[in-house]
């Protein structure tokens, strides 16, 4: 009797791996005008509606709409089948993006906006099983993880004195994905291939908080600090399965019961702070550290059976990520705004626990470069680009018993490349 055993990357961005260098988000999301600088300093100096994420505090200022769309191109490379043949993940675009709407007045500010806030795109469509047995001449499945996760949020801000801001939002968090993976069962000889479609959860209680200190004399100078709560994912989905039996020459497939699938993860609390200081008038240094407790995600929870066997949960044993930016912002030509940063992310996916559809077990580097420019004293146009990579040896836990990945104890290598292309309009009321 076969029993599956996967991974579903559920919760935001959520979303990374992931193609991203680790957890489940990207270490530059989106946004026009902070992706340039790699969102450093962003919780100290960010400003408007795009507050909303990046520091609430940020809402108590002028009101402005800002629209964002961030394609972002993710490739992922890896070792299904055998450790000797990588197979490369077919392209996917993940649009990421976000429009927000802020008010304020005197120290008052609110916003509202709605945001990809995480994703993942690793699809192996028709991998090739002949080394394992030739009988899978005919059998080519797809395997793959698929996430979407998207935000609503709403919030505002006050600014105490002269300079010191508080603010606070509230997040409708909303996780979608697919995965299809194939397990071992009897060695060379029996597997069992089941895909989880369209598994969904909303969660209504996440939150951020937000504060910050800005130079109130000229603005040369400030600092800030943010937190987002954890949301917990509990995900039904429609699930199929099939058990594949291979005894040479001839293979034969049955279809699985698979029923009552549920899958459970958390998008962990996260703690930002960032800073911005002006050298000159035209020179601006800019720099932030995210701590990210993803040790949370010690396993992905799995409720369900397949033929009426317990779908096992499956150990992931992550490390808490960190974040290091650095950007810096140059304003001395007429309009014109150039950026530029970089961000250094920590491993965080175990190397026991590794495989081609997870980030790799290593840390990545994110390198972006921008530009903004004012076409009329309220209405700002800001672009970026951005490329991210992450590479690393590692290996799925070797169970016990022989239900297993088809790679489960064997080092292979993952590699992840991102692409992005980071746009954006802002007019200030």
């Amino acid at each position: 009797m076969a029993i599956y055993k996967s991974y579903l990357i559920l919760a935001v961005a959520l979303l990374s791996s992931n193609a991203h260098a680790s957890g489940f988000e990207k270490a530059v999301m989106w946004s026009g005008k902070y992706a340039g600088a790699a969102g450093a300093g962003a919780a100290g100096g960010v400003s408007g509606s795009q507050s909303l994420y990046f520091n609430p505090a940020g809402l108590a200022s002028a009101g402005d709409v800002s629209l964002n769309y961030s394609p972002t191109w993710i490739n992922v490379d890896g070792s299904l089948v055998t450790a000797t043949r990588v197979d490369q993940s077919r392209p996917g675009v993940l649009p990421f993006g976000g429009g927000f709407v802020s008010y304020g007045s005197g120290p008052w500010g609110f916003g509202m906006g709605a945001y990809l806030a995480g994703g993942e795109k690793a699809i192996y469509p028709n991998v090739d099983l002949t080394p394992i047995s030739n009988s899978f001449t005919t059998y080519t499945p797809t395997l793959e993880t698929d996430l979407v996760i998207v935000e609503y949020s709403i919030g505002g801000a006050y600014e105490v004195m002269p300079g010191l801001k508080f603010g606070a939002a509230w997040r409708i968090s909303k996780a979608t994905g697919t995965l299809s993976s194939i397990l071992e069962t009897t060695t060379n000889t029996a597997f069992s291939h089941i895909v989880i479609r369209d598994a969904k959860d909303t969660r209504y209680n996440g939150f951020r908080l937000g504060a910050m200190y800005e130079d109130p004399a000229n603005f040369r100078w400030g600092v800030g600090a943010s937190y987002r709560s954890k949301v917990t994912f509990d995900a039904p989905g429609t699930g199929t399965g099939e058990t594949i039996v291979i005894p040479a020459p001839v293979n034969s497939v049955t279809a699985q019961n698979v029923a009552d699938t549920r899958i459970g993860v958390s998008l962990p609390a996260a703690y930002s702070v960032g800073g911005h200081y002006a050298v000159n008038d035209s020179f601006k240094l800019l720099a932030g550290i995210d701590y990210v407790k993803y040790s949370v995600d010690d396993q992905v929870y799995i409720i369900g059976t397949a033929n009426g066997v317990t779908i096992p949960n499956i150990a992931l044993n992550w490390s808490d990520e960190w974040n290091w930016r650095l950007g810096v912002e140059y304003s001395g030509i007429h309009a014109l705004k150039l950026r530029a940063g970089y961000v250094r992310t920590s491993q965080v996916t175990n190397t026991t626990n590794a495989k081609a559809t997870l980030a790799p077990p290593a840390g990545g580097n994110t390198f972006t470069i921008g530009a903004g420019y004012s076409v009329m004293a309220n209405l700002d146009i800001d672009g970026a680009f951005e490329y991210a990579h992450a590479s690393g040896d590692g290996s799925m836990t070797m169970p016990t018993s022989s239900l297993k990945e088809l790679l489960a104890g064997v080092t292979t290598t993952t590699k992840a490349n991102v692409y992005g292309v980071h746009t954006g309009v802002t007019y200030r009321f």
